[in-house]
């Protein structure tokens, strides 16, 4: 009892072993490989062992990616429909499928041997008996080179390589105002230009991702007409006063110049062949490189006021009361410090003129906008407007108004608050689109139906009994001494026939090769259509007594006959019409 108990627990011990063990499959990703190269690795993988049959083409290059996959997902993949598999005792047999095979026979037109007797006519023919057996194979298409002709059809999807090149009128965007929020000038802009190159990847035929590098400036006039004050100021005598600075069309450019890095998404929609509506939405980041400002032209003049007095001196050079012309102050160009980098939104929108299945022509309206201030923010270190001259150091410096802070040009005065430069106009572009290299199809395979056709020669045999004279003669004398006559409409016979019947059905038993006519007769009373239903029923009657007696059916043909013989009266009895004939069939 102990032992068994113990090897029950070993044998339980042993199948959780085997269960619990890793069954091991294939893991592999396949690209063009040749077919007896992955049944290889099958066979490596599992420990399977392979029985290829020599019409299975393994030449079949395979396009798959196996991952964990047993023996059975693998054949199942990479097999084609026509061959078969089987996997029994770890040993995989791979075979093309059966076809049956169909035979037919043609059978011959003319007899190979006919023989005569005293009794029968015996004629031999040989006929043929085909017999086709099929098997499948795969070989590889083979075609007729053919010369490569361009491929002239255009496509956007894939990557494309932008360059652009934009005009239009753009402003450093900002207003000159008072404290109080009154106008204190005007500012206008002037042309703005952009150059920019791009890589776009059309991942489907309409949608694009976009980014890139660019350059664009902008650049703007202010103009301004307002005045400052300074009070508790002392001059040269030691009297107080306020010192007035009023500007008279004091004109300052100023220009920007960023290297931009814009990400959109465009779009392409078809309209008529070979023109397409286009547009983008996007961001981009400016880095300005060179900031510049510098005057145009305009007046600065400086009055006294002295409220002791109530005076307004000007025009007195000895107390620093002048008119100071821009050009005196100096024109050259001056650096102008913008926060760095400058977030903007941008807007697209025009065609698309395809010119050929490379390059397509682009001529779009442009938007830029910067979305947030790029100047510093508002402090006097930032320079509230002042026109001290820090140049000078001649005759000419004791009109560096100390209580003045340096002037930093328009932009960075009390008169702005906020910068944020933006352009509008038109931009064109060339975007070229690199054809996909074209790379060579892979080796098809067609399955194909090799069939191999036998043939042999039946022996067919026909077997013709002549039918003897004496037959005949018997059948005659025995209709010559009865007669099977019927009433007047009636199917069943006056006399009982059954003698004469049981003769003749003993003659046609003996002689199987001999046929009889079974014709039923009618009398002319009634109409003809009667006169055939009954003729029919007559001889349906007889037929059916001698098959009852064990005639073969197909030695007798029966047929109905209505009254239709023309004769006279006084030369015959109608009661001779209603009869029913059994004619023996003689063959020569």
């Amino acid at each position: 009892m102990k032992r068994i108990f113990a090897y029950i627990i070993l044998s339980v011990l042993s199948v959780t072993v085997v269960c619990a063990a890793p069954s091991k499959r294939l893991t592999k990703r396949y690209n063009g490989a040749r077919m007896e190269v992955v049944l290889q690795d099958l066979a490596k993988a599992t420990g399977y062992k392979l029985n290829i049959a020599p019409e299975v083409n393994v030449d079949v290059p395979v396009y798959a990616n196996f991952k964990e996959a047993s023996p059975k997902q693998v054949l199942s993949k990479i097999l084609d429909s026509n061959i078969q598999y089987t996997i029994k005792k770890r040993v995989v047999t791979i075979s093309p499928k059966t076809v049956s095979d169909t035979t037919y026979v043609v059978q011959a037109s003319t007899p190979s041997d006919i023989a005569n007797n005293d009794t029968a006519t015996v004629t031999t023919w040989l006929d043929t008996v085909y017999t086709i057996r099929c098997h499948y194979e795969q070989q590889p298409l083979t075609s007729v080179p053919v010369r490569e002709e361009p491929n002239n059809d255009f496509s956007l999807k894939g990557h494309h390589l932008q360059s652009w090149l934009g005009l239009g009128y753009g402003s450093m965007g900002y207003k000159l105002r008072n404290a109080d929020n009154s106008l204190a000038g005007a500012e206008v802009g002037f042309a703005a230009g952009k150059v920019q190159l791009n890589y776009a990847w059309y991942f489907t035929e309409n949608w694009a991702l976009a980014a890139g590098v660019g350059c664009s400036n902008y650049t703007s006039t202010g103009t301004l007409n307002t005045s400052k004050q300074w009070t508790g100021i002392t001059d040269t005598d030691g009297e107080n006063y306020t010192h007035i600075a009023q500007t008279h069309d004091w004109r300052e450019r100023q220009t920007t110049l960023m290297i931009d890095i814009p990400v959109m998404i465009q779009m392409q929609y078809p309209l008529v062949p070979k023109w397409n509506i286009y547009a983008g939405l996007g961001a981009k980041i400016g880095l300005p490189i060179a900031n510049r400002w510098s005057l145009n032209g305009g007046q600065v003049e400086h009055k006294g006021y002295y409220p002791q007095w109530n005076l307004l001196l000007e025009g007195v050079d000895q107390h620093d009361f002048y008119t100071e012309e821009a050009a005196s102050f100096g024109t050259s160009a001056h650096a102008l410090s913008l926060r760095m980098p400058a977030a903007a939104v941008m807007a697209e929108i025009g065609f698309t003129r395809v010119i050929n299945p490379q390059i397509e022509l682009i001529t779009a309206l442009f938007f830029d906008y910067t979305v947030h201030s790029i100047r510093p923010s508002n402090s006097v270190s930032d320079g509230d407007i002042g026109w001290q001259r820090t140049d000078q150091t001649d005759a000419l410096a004791y009109r560096n108004h100390t209580f003045m802070p340096p002037y930093n040009g328009i932009i960075m005065s009390e008169y702005v608050t906020a910068v944020r430069p933006w352009a509008i106009g038109i931009k064109v572009g060339i975007s070229w689109h690199p054809k996909a290299k074209t790379k060579p199809a892979p080796p098809q395979f067609e399955n194909v139906m090799r069939c191999d056709t036998s043939f042999r020669l039946d022996e067919r045999v026909e077997y013709v009994r002549k039918y003897q004279p004496a037959v005949v003669q018997q059948i005659v004398k025995l209709m010559e001494k009865a007669v099977i006559w019927f009433d007047l409409n009636s199917i069943e016979p006056k006399l009982e026939p059954a003698d004469i019947l049981i003769k003749i059905a003993g003659i046609l038993n003996q002689n199987p090769n001999q046929k009889i006519l079974v014709y039923g007769h009618a009398s002319k009373e009634g109409n003809e259509r009667y006169n055939q239903r009954l003729s029919d029923q007559r001889a349906s009657v007889i037929t059916k007594m001698l098959i009852d007696l064990g005639v073969n059916p197909n030695q007798i043909t029966q047929k109905g006959f209505a009254a239709t013989i023309s004769y006279q009266e006084g030369e015959h009895a109608i009661s001779l019409d209603r009869r029913v004939e059994i004619i023996p069939v003689w063959h020569e």
